[in-house]
């Protein structure tokens, strides 16, 4: 779907630092395919000047860029990643990796780099939008209504999304090859060009659009109206039958207006919309009945993001200027894909609070105005990934979703079916304080091993609708806090009803802390010299054999702590990215302590630092069945810095550390 959407938005590049000389013809020939919108080639080239020593803090960014253009946002994750562990960058990659993670659905990871981006940048209500929804994410599985949910039979291995109601079945939009002796490829993520399909709402194969309306490039969104008579479409900007593009080398999109003829049966007088411009781009028409309200959307100056939602009154004169429906409706994302129904507006935007990607919303148009703020549509309409192009009539629709990992656009047939509900109140709270918790992940599964969601609120409280009559178990957690017990509930049939305290504990027993000390931030590094060093640049890796090793970098602690210091967590941060491309390690963390203090709490706090490093870890990333925590206390120095033995704080400083070793695993 970012491939529609992208084609209406120049894409902002990374751009290498003022006066840097790029000579490699590798490196101009990835910039080329990326400049021309040909991110999967990009992609490419840019890893071969990779391997070759090129620029590699530029490289990198790039690559994520591509990814993320090409809406990939497993890969994308790990490349941002490893372009924001190399300071300083553009302050819009912390914005993207946490966009990534959000759509990988690491809420604790995105909630983060969305706090990081907004201490760079000051107040950004896009940030704050997010950061408001991921302490709220009950909001988004409430909805008392229960959904049926399928796939149509006749989505392909393609894109198909954006269906449109037209005769007894619908039109939509399909990257399908037109036939297996024609290449119409398209460079962009190396798959065909968008053209209209029609299905019967049976299961009857989807065929090519014979009758008009496709052209030999792309064609986007559109809908019907006056009885299937009259259609509005969206199409590349075309100059007899040639591609334009504008000063920017983007080929801008325009909507047509185009009548059925009976006689021939083809779609005849196709005329542009008159507000069209060669500048910027005007797509994703939704029309009323009648034809006298256009809502489209549209990229073009003076709007709120990447593109916005635009209304046209029809008068006899002729469309009235677009006007912005306004910041109830656009964001500083992407808007767009909207649909009216009985006086509603739906549409699609990941500029909102939401639960990833493009999420469904929907907003109440009263003639021309907008009333109220818009309102996301939820579980099981909105998922992680990008949702979008919904229509319905009465209690039954369709939309469009990428939701299924490693498949692409489909579409989706929804139906209402209302159930009896009641609402579960609870809380829950931490077992040794007997404090709330917010921001607690609370999970209700049923019988089937299905699963319900909500998230505690500032005061550890939740609620959640559940059908009656169901039988479900709920669990709890947080970050450093486990289960204590799970809870049982037989819903009964009431409204409501409140469940008894779920508690947590702490996975941590904390240690006594001393009064720290000040200590220098640079640590000379241990070698240990049975063990070769790490070398991020090389892939050793792919050449070990099972149980060979290297020596990560230590991790340094201030004197009875075992908290993270800031500046370890670049280091730990590129020990995730590794863990991350290479499945075929693990990660073994031996934590010590010096002299000072008993040896039984030097034990205690040498196991608090081992876990503290691996919860670190498994928040930013990493795959906790691949972490081997053990602890020594005081028993293990690199120096003869014993009890009574006077040192200096930097040669105790030496022992208090967590060593990591990189394994190939067995």
């Amino acid at each position: 779907m970012r491939k529609f959407i992208v084609l209406i938005i120049a894409i902002q590049c990374y751009l290498p630092l003022h006066g840097q000389t790029i000579s490699s013809s590798v490196l101009k020939k990835a910039d080329q395919e990326f400049e021309e919108f040909s991110y999967a080639n990009a992609v490419t080239y840019y890893k071969l000047a990779l391997k070759r020593g090129e620029n590699k803090k530029y490289i990198t960014g790039q690559i994520a860029l591509s990814f993320r253009n090409l809406n990939l946002p497993d890969s994308a994750e790990v490349w941002f990643k490893k372009a924001v562990a190399d300071d300083p960058v553009p302050s819009e990659f912390y914005f993207y990796l946490a966009e990534c993670l959000l759509s990988n659905e690491k809420y604790s990871e995105a909630k983060y780099w969305y706090s990081e981006y907004t201490s760079l940048v000051g107040s950004s209500s896009r940030s704050l939008e997010k950061l408001t929804a991921l302490e709220n994410m009950g909001q988004f599985f409430t909805d008392i209504d229960q959904i049926k949910l399928d796939t149509v039979s006749q989505n392909s291995s393609g894109l198909d999304f954006s269906p449109a109601y037209f005769k007894d079945g619908l039109m939509f939009i399909s990257s399908r090859p037109r036939s297996p002796w024609v290449n119409l490829e398209f460079n962009w993520d190396e798959s065909n060009f968008l053209d209209y399909y029609y299905m019967s709402q049976s299961d009857e194969p989807a065929t090519f659009y014979e009758d008009g309306l496709n052209s030999k490039f792309h064609e986007g969104p559109l809908v019907f109206y006056n009885d299937d008579q009259s259609v509005i479409f969206t199409r590349n900007n075309l100059d007899n039958k040639k591609l334009r593009k504008d000063d920017k080398g983007v080929t801008n999109l325009k909507l047509f207006f185009a009548e059925w003829d009976e006689s021939s049966g083809h779609w005849i007088n196709e005329k542009p919309f008159i507000h069209n411009s060669e500048s910027f781009s005007t797509s994703s028409p939704t029309i009323n009945e009648d034809g006298t309200v256009l809502v489209f959307s549209s990229d073009r100056p003076g709007g709120f993001g990447a593109s916005d939602l635009y209304i046209s009154i029809k008068e006899p004169q002729g469309w009235s200027e677009p006007r912005n429906l306004g910041p109830d409706v656009n964001s500083e994302g992407r808007d767009g894909f909207p649909y009216l129904y009985d006086g509603q507006l739906y549409f699609s935007s990941d500029g909102h609070g939401g639960l990833g990607g493009l999420d469904l919303y929907r907003i109440r148009l009263n003639g021309v105005e907008t009333s109220g703020k818009a309102v996301n549509l939820g579980v099981p309409f909105n998922s992680s990934k990008d949702d979008f192009g919904l229509i319905r009539q009465e209690s039954n629709g369709y939309f469009s979703s990428n939701r299924v990992k490693g498949k692409r656009d489909d579409i989706y047939k929804f139906e209402y079916e209302k159930l009896s509900f009641g609402w579960v109140i609870g809380e829950v709270y931490d077992l040794n304080s007997n404090m709330p918790l917010d921001g607690s992940d609370v999970f209700f599964q049923d019988e089937d091993g299905a699963y319900k969601y909500t998230r505690t609120d500032k005061n550890g409280a939740f609620k959640i609708a559940i059908p009656m009559n169901t039988a479900w178990t709920i669990t709890a957690g947080k970050n450093t806090f486990d289960l204590v017990e799970s809870v049982s509930l037989l819903m009964p049939d009431r409204d409501s009803v409140y469940l008894q305290r779920v508690y947590l504990h702490q996975k941590i027993e904390p240690a006594q802390v001393a009064d720290s000390v000040d200590i220098p931030t640079e640590v000379a590094s241990i070698v240990d010299e049975r063990i070769r060093p790490y070398d991020e640049t090389s892939h050793f890796v792919d050449e070990f054999s099972e149980g060979d090793s290297v020596k990560f970098e230590n991790v340094y602690f201030d004197l009875a702590s075992y908290e993270i210091r800031e500046n370890e967590k670049p280091s730990l941060n590129k020990l995730v990215n590794f863990m991350i491309e290479h499945v075929d390690v693990e990660i073994e963390l031996s934590s010590h302590t010096d002299a000072r203090s008993s040896a039984e709490y030097n034990k205690v706090l040498s196991q608090n630092r081992s876990k503290s490093v691996a919860n670190y870890l498994i928040k930013m990333g990493g795959d906790p069945h691949r972490l081997k925590l053990s602890a020594y206390g005081e028993s293990d120095l690199v120096n003869d810095c014993g009890n009574d033995v006077p040192c200096s704080e930097e040669q105790h400083q030496l022992n208090r550390r967590t060593s990591i070793y990189v394994v190939k695993a067995k």
